[in-house]
């Protein structure tokens, strides 16, 4: 008896507060939409920045939007700043009102923002604009193909982060970036957002690296752009993104990580793989081959195998950091290292020098690791690949 009694206190607490919410919300919508009274306005743009979260069905929220929108342009930095918290709790999980906030012209009125001198209004706008993003394909679509939005992240994030609220905004920007980069068609538009990439890399802030990541991961594998993303990053992006790594982030950054390297090191040109040894990724491969998560081991194999097709030298970068050695060690409990580890050992056969093709023999597990994949696969360029092994040891 005592808990149902708690249990209707606490029920009846919740049912006030939530009807105090929507009477409250219903009453802003109506001052945006028919007060011609400042204070009253002002005064529900506040209830929609701070109580809309509560309430699910809010009607006319749309044409309450409409009249947002005017009020970003306002000479008065904290009607602007209010308009623009009220604006991003209006976006989230309402298509509807995402749409009509398009038709009014949100985009360039947010952009605009962003480049605002105002720490504030930036981030404000930005956390807006993520909502926006979030609210579907279209939207997403519509922000890639706005000419200023790429061109405004990247200067925004060559601003750095002298304080907490500029870092904020770099977190806020790499969110951003993460959502108008996923299952997006449009490609070209979603490249150009890859220039603001190196600056928010120099945070070193892990919030911020671990959307970046799934950002490149995003342009490179579904957009075709690794060549591009090479280009605009550079060396030390990767120096950063190794570094990153080493740490042993959360499985998903670690599985996108391993992923973007692994396009990399699928890359024709052997300057990309020189590269990619000079900056250590070697040593994170043995790390993530010994890790205790099975879609981190099954990955890295993957980038081993890419590795493996490259020179010799790059050959001898797997040698050096003990990667082979790491990898038959793991391919007994794992089945999907075992695909991976089958077309590293054929790949290496290609091009690896008498003396490394020694060096793999010497492991106890290489021949087993031969045998097995020609005794199993049924995959015939599986079985070609393995042979090609055998005759090029």
């Amino acid at each position: 008896q005592a808990q149902n009694c708690a249990f209707k206190r606490v029920y009846s607490a919740v049912m006030a507060r939530t009807n105090r919410a929507e009477n409250a919300v219903h009453q802003a919508v109506a001052a945006l939409l028919q007060s011609s009274d400042e204070d009253a306005v002002r005064a529900g743009i506040r209830t929609l920045g701070s109580s809309l979260d509560e309430v699910a069905e809010v009607p006319q929220l749309d044409h309450a939007v409409a009249k947002l929108i005017p009020l970003l342009g306002c000479a008065v930095p904290e009607v602007v700043l209010e308009s623009l918290w009220a604006l991003g709790n209006c976006l989230v999980g309402r298509p509807a009102v995402a749409a009509e906030a398009l038709r009014v012209g949100c985009v360039p009125a947010l952009i605009q923002l962003v480049q605002a001198t105002d720490a504030r209004l930036r981030l404000h706008a930005l956390a807006a604009l993520r909502n926006l993003a979030g609210s579907g394909s279209e939207p997403r679509d519509a922000m890639l193909h706005h000419p200023g939005l790429a061109a405004a992240l990247v200067q925004l994030a060559q601003l750095g982060a002298p304080d907490q609220t500029a870092l904020e905004g770099l977190q806020e920007i790499a969110r951003l970036m993460n959502l108008l980069t996923q299952d997006t068609q449009e490609f070209e538009a979603a490249r150009l957002l890859v220039g603001a990439v190196p600056s928010l890399m120099s945070s070193g802030d892990p919030v911020v690296l671990k959307h970046l990541i799934w950002v490149l991961v995003s342009v490179t594998q579904r957009g075709g752009a690794t060549r591009a993303v090479w280009e605009a990053c550079g060396e030390q992006v990767l120096v950063q993104l190794v570094s990153h790594l080493k740490q042993g982030p959360q499985e998903d950054t670690m599985v996108a990580g391993l992923l973007l390297l692994g396009g990399l090191a699928a890359e024709p040109e052997e300057a990309v793989l020189d590269v990619l040894v000079r900056v250590g990724v070697p040593s994170v491969l043995k790390l993530s081959l010994a890790s205790s998560r099975s879609a981190v081991r099954v990955q890295a194999a993957h980038v081993v195998s890419n590795f493996a097709a490259g020179s010799d030298t790059h050959i001898q970068g797997l040698f050096d950091n003990e990667v082979f050695s790491t990898l038959f060690k793991t391919i007994p409990s794992d089945h999907g290292v075992r695909l991976d580890a089958g077309w590293s050992v054929a790949n290496a056969a290609m091009g690896c020098s008498p003396q490394q093709a020694c060096g793999m023999m010497s492991v106890g597990l290489f021949w087993e690791t031969l045998r097995e994949r020609l005794q199993l696969s049924e995959n015939p360029a599986e079985l070609e690949a393995c042979l090609t092994g055998c005759e090029g040891f």
